[in-house]
């Protein structure tokens, strides 16, 4: 075991973001969601911004940081509006449905459109459940469980096995981050892989499925 604290704490050491990178990333966050704000109080646009992905979960790689930003809409026609609330750098990049992405102050932003909803059976883009992720994720990760995260994302990143696009076949941070709770730790997933067989499901999976691996979304 003394073998794996030294392969972990050199790992955390060199994945796990410091407390000052940590604080830059947080007032360049706080600066970016005023000017959003702004936007929409100067163009009375009724509109909520919220941050999500991994810097909302505090999961984020040592020096990779990038910063995810719902823009919470009442209805799908108002999101049109958001082209004219973002940076005029950002670029429109189409999903499920269309969102921008750009740079500020050196760091890598996406801002997605979602809808709200007050019946989680009435969503019917996946997208917009995305913005219950983070409260999930942070009422159930201890912060050593979150820098096992950040071990795992990068122990998939170096496997290129990391990254929800279909061009990767590979792991959503999110996906990661739900992992770690079902099974406790990194090592806690790595005894459970060493025994898998396919098709595994972590989570009541249905009947049928064509997938190798099967992960519920709590």
């Amino acid at each position: 075991m003394d073998k794996f604290k030294k392969v972990f704490d050199r790992a955390y050491s060199a994945f796990v973001p410091s407390e000052k990178e940590k604080a830059k990333l947080d007032r360049d966050a706080e600066h970016l969601i005023n000017l959003l704000n702004k936007n929409a109080t100067n163009n009375a646009v009724n509109v909520e911004f919220r941050f999500g992905g991994s810097y909302a979960k505090g999961t984020w790689i040592k020096n990779e940081s990038d910063i995810d930003i719902f823009a919470v809409f009442n209805s799908e026609d108002e999101m049109k509006s958001l082209s004219f609330l973002v940076p005029k750098n950002f670029i429109p990049t189409f999903g499920t449905r269309k969102y921008f992405r750009g740079s500020f102050n050196g760091i890598k932003i996406e801002v997605v459109p979602v809808l709200r909803f007050s019946d989680i059976k009435s969503v019917k883009n996946s997208i917009d459940l995305s913005v219950l992720h983070a409260n999930y994720i942070n009422s159930f990760l201890s912060s050593s469980q979150k820098k096992d995260v950040i071990i795992l994302k990068a122990f998939c990143k170096a496997n290129n096995c990391y990254g929800s696009e279909t061009y990767m076949h590979g792991f959503s941070g999110y996906s990661l981050e739900v992992m770690i709770k079902e099974f406790g730790s990194f090592m806690g997933l790595i005894k459970a892989v060493n025994s898998w067989k396919m098709p595994v499901s972590i989570g009541k999976a249905p009947d049928k499925t064509s997938f190798p691996i099967f992960l519920l979304d709590p």
